[in-house]
Formats: C-alpha cells, structure tokens, sequence
C-alpha cells in the first residue's frame, strides 16, 4: 500500500491567523502539477486513493481540491478532515503514526492514502513512518511516495515529485 504525503501549495503571505491563508495561483497550479503527476503514478501502477487526511487549514483544503479535481476520485472510499492539531504544522508525528495505522487496520480495503498538510509535520512524518531520518523539507506542492507494510508500522520512500 502507499501513502502520498503533500505539502500544500504555495500560500499567500501571512494573514492574521495562519489557518486562513490561501493558495496563491503558483500555489493553485502547482496543485495541478501535483495531481497530474499522481494521477500518472497511481493509473501506472493499478492503484486507487481511496482516503483522504487533509488539515483543517484553508491553504490544504484549496489543495486538496485542485488534486481531487484532476484524480478520479470515484473510487475515493472517504476523506477526513482533521479538526484537531493532528495534522496542522505544529502535529505530533509519533501520534499521526499511529492513527494512521489505525485507520489502515481498520479498513484493509484501502489502497492508498493521501495525505495533505504542512511543515514542519510532514517532514518528522516521513521520518516517522520510514523509521529512517531523511530530514526531508518539502518544497510547496511537492509529494513523497511511501510504500507502506501496515503489518510491520514501517515503509519505505520509493518517489519524490515537486513541481515546477
């Protein structure tokens, strides 16, 4: 199984509460670009996304709904928003872990899992999930490909793709 971990696409600059920033257009089409390439990778290699976990901020959602308007989602089992710090910058990777896992072994139909959000969570994330210190810093837009054994709670990165 996958998990496709996005950072958001480029924001506008700092609003007066950071959960309401929104894409700015480079943002917008580097969404695009992202669905485009994940689309691709996903018909390539047989697969469906079939969940969704998206932040609650604004800038993830906006993204988030670019990617779902260029991936076919009709196989799309559910999507989560979290409404809770679970998923925002400030999120503790060790416990979306293991939500994750959760989630994973209770609804083995899933094939893979999108997951939109922020730095600096997804970076520990990645770590967090592969076992391995990759100290990655996504750029805006960009997507790491974890091919995941949900039996072992540990995966590898096979894939990295970050728009123009």
């Amino acid at each position: 199984m996958y998990i496709f971990i996005m950072r958001h696409g480029d924001a506008v600059s700092a609003v007066h509460n950071d959960s309401n920033r929104q894409l700015s257009s480079m943002g917008k089409a580097q969404s695009v670009q992202s669905a485009k390439w994940l689309s691709e990778f996903i018909s390539t290699h047989d697969l469906k996304i079939n969940h969704s976990l998206v932040s609650p901020f604004v800038r993830a959602q906006q993204t988030h709904a670019c990617m779902s308007e260029h991936i076919d989602t009709g196989n799309l089992l559910s999507a989560t928003v979290f409404d809770t710090e679970e998923i925002t910058p400030s999120g503790n990777a060790f416990v979306a872990h293991r939500n994750i896992d959760a989630l994973l072994l209770d609804s083995p139909k899933i094939e893979s899992v999108l997951l939109v959000s922020h730095l600096p969570l997804i970076s520990y994330l990645l770590d967090e999930l592969c076992t391995i210190q990759h100290s990655m810093i996504f750029a805006t837009g960009e997507i790491a490909c974890v091919d995941y054994d949900v039996s072992a709670s540990s995966g590898k990165l096979i894939k990295v793709f970050t728009p123009e």
